[in-house]
């Protein structure tokens, strides 16, 4: 049963990505940039960073082109809370990419979690702020650029921050991370 099951999930996975390709180069998507193109390259960046078969390096260089193209689909001021999921998955994917400089990745990480705080301000998504500040704190934890010390000690700032939101008592499983 779980070959079968690897081999569906494979199988399904491909698909989706074939299908959303075809999609995206149909005329009814072709030429049209805003939020449903948006959607669609969102959801091809997932499947391409989740695919099980092929070149990992490969499908994390596809999601992060997809995931770029998202972004700039979804201008922040208009929709910040898409911008903002897409901008997480597409810092998540350069902090794991195996392609090009890991210090080049991980810095383009921090940026990008960088400008999320811009939006995710603590007042205004004190959830989402706690969780983008973790992610960043991991980021500055697995920097090459700059000093390890201070790279260290931020991440340590970071992690201190995050748990001012996330309480032993809201938050057990994010607090016991």
């Amino acid at each position: 049963a779980d070959q079968v099951d690897q081999w569906w999930t494979k199988s399904a996975a491909k698909q989706q990505i074939d299908l959303l390709t075809v999609q995206l180069a149909a005329p009814k998507y072709r030429g049209i940039t805003g939020w449903d193109r948006g959607k669609k390259m969102e959801e091809l960046g997932g499947l391409y960073k989740n695919l099980p078969t092929g070149s990992r390096m490969d499908n994390l260089d596809r999601c992060i082109g997809c995931l770029e193209e998202a972004r700039e689909l979804f201008p922040r001021k208009t929709y910040p809370k898409d911008w903002g999921r897409v901008t997480t998955n597409l810092a998540n994917a350069y902090d794991d990419r195996l392609s090009g400089s890991k210090a080049d990745n991980v810095d383009k990480a921090i940026a990008l979690h960088e400008s999320l705080l811009e939006v995710r301000t603590r007042e205004a998504y004190p959830e989402d702020w706690a969780m983008t500040t973790m992610n960043l704190a991991n980021a500055y934890r697995s920097r090459l650029s700059g000093s390890k010390a201070e790279n260290v000690e931020k991440a340590i700032a970071l992690c201190e921050s995050s748990l001012e939101v996330y309480t032993r008592e809201a938050y057990p499983e994010d607090w016991a991370m």
